[in-house]
């Protein structure tokens, strides 16, 4: 299992100057060498502010939504006896992000 960790994007940051794109670049690099992965853990510090502006949440979703894009390889198996169930197909889509605030 491969699972990509990173923390401190702080997206938001200086947001209306010079180098206000910055974070978000960071972010997309990270992502794209993500695709990969088996699950990706965002451990920290995602926003630069407690309560985002809209425009910085929305470009964040942006980027983190081309995990999306990533062919399914999960499964789902009931472990009592080993049948497999129908779900929904885009509840598995992609990899799966996991976020901790703060």
């Amino acid at each position: 299992m491969k699972i990509s960790i990173f923390s401190d994007c702080h997206l938001g940051y200086k947001y209306d100057e010079e180098r206000g794109e910055d974070s978000f670049n960071v972010l997309q690099e990270i992502i794209d060498n993500s695709l990969n992965s088996d699950l990706i853990i965002i451990a920290g510090d995602l926003f630069d502010a407690r309560i985002p502006r809209q425009e910085i949440i929305a470009k964040a979703a942006r980027i983190l939504s081309k995990v999306q894009e990533v062919p399914n390889k999960a499964k789902l198996i009931d472990i009592r006896n080993k049948e497999k169930h129908e779900v929904n197909p885009l509840s598995l889509r992609g990899v799966p992000i996991i976020a901790i605030n703060g």
